[in-house]
């Protein structure tokens, strides 16, 4: 065998022990029955989520606890589930130890979630976002009347109320008086906020929905400030002269408490959260918003995935953030492939470093992107501003409010997506969740590389398209094969691995009207902009009315700047031609996980397919079998 063959076959074999490594590390779906996981996240000390099977009676069941050394905390919602308090130090010991018994499924550390928003910046009294995603053409066509959002999150600054157990006094946000709120629940508490039909422990409300728990915790105040900024933007009250605007302003607001201070610090345990959604589930919301993320690599506890699975179910839209730690895998519960998960863009609609995006469990992807802002690159102007505490992650005054607050990151991205879908489910009440998933990425703004990409998704969520109907037949027109609809396109870059250079293209989106914001009173307070002004000034000043200026949007030309000189096969951007860049495509063709941006840089064969071909040329090439990778027409 020569030299080059030897070489050849070492890097093939290093590229699939690679390949083989990086797909066992992605965490699968639920974990086998009667196991403890015993992963390293930051979890509830002293506390267990144990799933007990079906077959197993109340008194095998408190008896194995006790043998166990475990003592119950709470029953579930979800049939089979509850928590359990166990010594701090000993989870795993107990854990294994309940996993061991025939009666139990699964045995997993009660993991903490957190909220995705990002710290804020200055901010400016106007709201680009709203413009950029086309509502002031959806305002016309729906306003989210007779749909039911659920806020799961911080909770919501929905009613004035004395806290008697913390001391505490909270208020409603006055740019929030208009909103309907229904059936509030704080899952952090002791008591379910739904009662599961075979329960013996609380009494079900009679009427539509029949099992809302009377006695749960209807004060699902937010004592941090990101869901009242949430609940903002999906139906914050609109023509009332104050402060913001929202998206669906005549929806109703069901304000879902899952998050609060635990171990120090603020977070969302998955026991609260998997409640608190599917509590949302069985209480008849339509859309679930879960601005809330975390890391792959902490995994999906098996009460979330059955929630999710539950969502689905019920044909109910579960809308989440991607995360906002600017890696190319989605966080969870948006890497479930039942969840629509949304990345971010700034003003200019260029994704910010920080937005996760790429793959998620099996071959799901990035579904959609959404105004989140980027301050960092293009300014204080880019947040997104809505009527919250001072700050919207960490407030402490929960009964003053900024007539707007700023704030950045992937949850606000979510929120703007759950806004839409509140607006498509009022316009059109009959559609199943399949079709509205279809709709909302049909009637996107195509952003990156043409079609589904991976650092767009779909592309940037559009209110005005998605609610299109010319032909009146209650179908949307994204949807209906009768109606040709064009939708908003761009002129793609050449394909850079056909020796044509790539010149720098300015992108134009198809005109559309213009915006026009919702009109203010002269005299009506609103927050001013001045360089580096202080954030309290909205508190503490008159502000001067500024003019409204018309955003400029400019498309991006690709999905990130590729590396100074692209080369064919060059799949991780590094810069060179290697085995890594073989792996890549392999295990982009087999959906196994995401790859860099360069991954267009992969088609080398010129057969209008990335596939293994591509990849055994770049193999061949960085074996020395090839002297260059470059494409040429075939024939």
């Amino acid at each position: 065998m020569t030299l080059s063959r030897v070489r050849l076959a070492a890097v093939i074999a290093l590229a699939c022990s690679l390949l083989l490594l990086v797909t066992l590390a992605w965490p699968s779906g639920g974990r086998p029955a009667g196991t403890y996981a015993a992963d390293q996240a930051p979890a509830v000390a002293g506390q267990l989520v144990v799933q007990f099977r079906g077959d197993a009676s109340s008194e095998q069941r408190a008896a194995l606890l006790a043998a166990s050394g475990a003592t119950l905390d709470r029953q579930l919602s979800l049939p089979g589930y509850v928590t359990v308090t166990v010594p701090p130090g000993r989870e795993a010991e107990v854990g294994l130890a309940l996993a061991a018994s025939p009666a139990v499924a699964t045995v997993e550390k009660d993991i903490i979630r957190h909220p995705a928003a990002l710290p804020n910046d200055p901010y400016y009294p106007q709201q680009w976002n709203m413009q950029m995603i086309g509502l002031d053409a959806a305002r016309e066509l729906a306003n989210g009347s007779g749909v039911t959002v659920a806020v799961v999150d911080t909770g919501v600054a929905f009613e004035n109320y004395h806290d008697p157990a913390k001391d505490v006094d909270f208020a409603l946000a006055p740019d929030l008086a208009g909103v309907t709120f229904v059936d509030p629940c704080d899952a952090t508490g002791s008591t379910p906020c739904w009662c599961a039909p075979t329960s013996t422990d609380c009494q079900c409300e009679s009427g539509s929905p029949p099992c809302v728990n009377p006695a749960r915790d209807v004060h699902a105040n937010d004592d941090f400030g990101h869901g009242t900024h949430i609940a903002g933007t999906i139906a914050q009250a609109t023509n009332n002269g104050l402060g913001t605007a929202g998206i669906a302003p005549g929806a109703k607001i069901m304000p879902v408490k899952v998050c609060r201070l635990t171990l120090g610090k603020y977070g969302c345990p998955v026991s609260d959260l998997a409640d608190g959604i599917n509590y949302a589930v069985q209480d008849g919301a339509d859309v679930i918003n879960l601005s809330i993320t975390g890391l792959p690599t902490d995994g999906l506890s098996s009460a979330e995935r059955d929630a999710l699975a539950a969502a689905e179910a019920a044909g109910v839209a579960v809308v989440a953030a991607s995360g906002n730690e600017g890696t190319n895998v989605l966080d969870y519960p948006a890497a479930v492939a039942s969840v629509i998960a949304v990345g971010a863009v700034g003003m200019n609609a260029t994704r910010p470093l920080y937005s996760n995006y790429g793959q998620g469990e099996g071959n799901k992807t990035l579904d959609l992107v959404a105004p989140g802002g980027d301050p960092d690159t293009e300014g204080p102007a880019s947040v997104i501003l809505q009527q919250s505490y001072s700050v919207c992650t960490g407030a402490t005054n929960y009964t003053a409010f900024p007539d707007a607050t700023p704030c950045k990151g992937t949850s606000m991205a979510a929120a703007h997506v759950s806004g839409v879908a509140a607006l498509i489910k009022s316009k059109f009440p009959a559609i199943s969740l399949d079709d509205l998933r279809a709709l909302l990425k049909c009637s996107a703004l195509d952003l990156g590389d043409p079609g589904q990409d991976l650092r767009y998704g779909a592309g940037l969520v559009q209110a005005g398209n998605a609610l299109l109907d010319v032909d009146h037949d209650n179908i949307p027109d994204c949807l209906d094969a009768q109606v040709s609809t064009p939708t908003p396109t761009f002129t793609p870059p050449p394909d850079d691995c056909k020796d044509v250079p790539t010149p720098a293209a300015t992108l134009t989106p198809t005109p559309t009207a213009t915006p026009s914001p919702t009109p203010t009173p002269a005299n009506s307070p609103m927050p001013s902009f001045s360089g580096e002004a202080s954030p309290t000034a909205s508190e503490t000043g008159t502000p001067t009315p500024m003019p409204t200026p018309t955003p400029t949007v400019i498309m991006p030309s690709h999905t990130d700047a590729p590396p100074p000189v692209p080369k064919c096969g060059d799949v991780d951007c590094s810069g060179a031609v290697n085995a890594v860049d073989a792996l890549g495509v392999v295990s982009w063709y087999a959906n196994s996980l995401p790859v860099a941006s360069c991954i267009g840089l992969g088609y080398v064969t010129c057969d209008d397919d990335l596939n293994a071909a591509d990849a055994v040329r770049i193999l061949a090439y960085s074996g020395g079998l090839m002297t260059q990778v470059a494409c040429s027409p075939p024939g």
